[in-house]
């Protein structure tokens, strides 16, 4: 009987921890918060293959690169993230990692704009390359709990 009330005390504390996963990632500023929302959003719509990179870029960071703590905070989910600077391609080319690595998707976000409690950030979706097009969507994050979710979209740009 005794192991049955800690069996439930365990199951208890496993399914309390799964419940706070949809929160902002610890150690993260309010701005890679947003963007680490935005990244999983967009990553989430493209569905990447397994055996695809998913190529970070963050408009307005150091060298267009996300930070350090927010690459670690989406390879926890996706450990194929990595910096957009370890990939080429783009537009009519596929997206390839550098150095003879396989296929990739580029994810360019940022900077992020606020307006009071909402942050509005521009991203390009997933791009595989490989197409002359591009499309722009403004995405409207607000707050939702202990995290962030994006309750909107608008499409800025296609060509």
């Amino acid at each position: 009987m005794r192991v049955l009330a800690i069996l439930g005390i365990v199951l208890s504390m496993m399914a309390c921890s799964g419940a706070q996963s949809g929160g902002p990632s610890s150690g993260l500023s309010k701005d890679d918060a947003v963007l680490e929302t935005v990244l999983l959003h967009e990553i989430a719509a493209a569905s990447p293959r397994p055996d695809e990179a998913l190529c970070l870029r963050v408009r307005g960071g150091p060298g267009n690169e996300p930070s350090v703590a927010l690459l670690s905070a989406i390879q926890r989910r996706h450990p194929r993230a990595i910096v957009g600077s370890a990939c080429g391609g783009g537009g009519p080319d596929p997206v390839r990692v550098n150095d003879g690595g396989g296929p990739g998707i580029v994810f360019d976000v940022g900077p992020v704009k606020w307006l009071g409690d909402v942050a509005l950030i521009e991203g390009g979706g997933g791009s595989r390359g490989g197409a002359a097009s591009v499309r722009e969507v403004e995405y409207r994050v607000e707050r939702a709990g202990a995290g962030y979710k994006v309750v909107s979209e608008r499409v800025l740009r296609q060509i």
